[in-house]
């Protein structure tokens, strides 16, 4: 390496080297989001120092931290955190890396919940992003993060002291060990992708992400079955539900959890790309 490069000049060379494999597999943009993140960065900081000197030590840790991204590793892995709503949520290979499409999520639900007192449970909470989340920005909640993944869970406990969130961590599959109070408010970004699935998905998803958090039977169905046979007991009499869903099971999904709540209001949202992808279920 040398040792007069500055960011601008490294992070065009590995750019222009990602481009060079023609791997539509490949994120070209990955060197750029590794620098941010080694920095803790924002897209304007990085550009306040593209024309000072990167140190030689630092050139090295892209270097090896490109030869991961050329064999699919994410780049949230690479840094061990992913920025979520404006907060920094650990992660490793036993849990999801958060998506913009679940932070989508978390404000629709803000824009709907006031700040006060409720049981809230957030099942299959994986990084903990969104329970904990939620505690930060509505500290009257009263959360409960569930999840059949012990491995998950201690990151969701690392995740809630780092951030200084008080939420509970249940192992729990399903609601097999809740015994809190009725739920006033359930959200769930649960594995909806179809186990048939599996080898269309990309290669860093399928080699790295966690199976038991992105897939199941019945074509995706299956946890949304468990959930709405099983919720009915669990929800408050007025109580909400929101699920992320697969951008082709809106339909499917909706006629799934309006059997189960035959006297609740249920419906479909699409995020910013047109997609669906956040079902509700409230009293009418």
């Amino acid at each position: 390496m040398k040792s007069n490069l500055t960011y601008k000049d490294v992070l065009t060379q590995a750019v222009l080297f990602l481009e060079e494999q023609k791997d539509p597999e490949l994120d070209c943009d990955a060197p750029i989001a590794l620098i941010q993140g080694y920095h803790h960065w924002s897209a304007q900081e990085l550009w306040q120092n593209e024309t000072k000197v990167m140190p030689k030590e630092e050139q090295e840790w892209l270097k090896e931290a490109l030869q991961k991204v050329q064999d699919y590793y994410p780049v949230g892995y690479i840094l061990g955190y992913q920025s979520f709503y404006g907060r920094e949520f650990l992660v490793n290979e036993s849990v999801l890396i958060p998506r913009w499409e679940t932070e989508w999520i978390v404000e629709q639900i803000l824009q709907r919940e006031p700040n006060q007192k409720q049981q809230v449970v957030d099942l299959g909470c994986g990084s903990g992003c969104i329970g904990i989340t939620l505690k930060k920005e509505r500290p009257s909640f009263i959360v409960q993060e569930l999840d059949i993944s012990k491995e998950a869970l201690a990151i969701t406990k690392e995740n809630a002291e780092r951030l200084e969130a008080k939420v509970e961590c249940v192992c729990s599959d399903v609601f097999s060990n809740y015994h809190g109070a009725p739920i006033n408010l359930f959200v769930s970004n649960p594995p909806y992708i179809g186990v048939e699935e599996k080898e269309v998905m990309n290669e860093g998803v399928k080699r790295f992400e966690p199976e038991l958090a992105l897939y199941a039977h019945h074509q995706g169905y299956a946890i949304y079955e468990k959930i709405a046979q099983e919720l009915p007991n669990y929800l408050a009499e007025n109580g909400r539900a929101y699920l992320e869903i697969g951008y082709q099971q809106g339909q499917k999904v909706k006629t799934l959890f309006q059997n189960a709540f035959p006297k609740h209001q249920v419906e479909v949202l699409k995020d910013w790309s047109g997609n669906d992808r956040l079902l509700i279920v409230e009293g009418k």
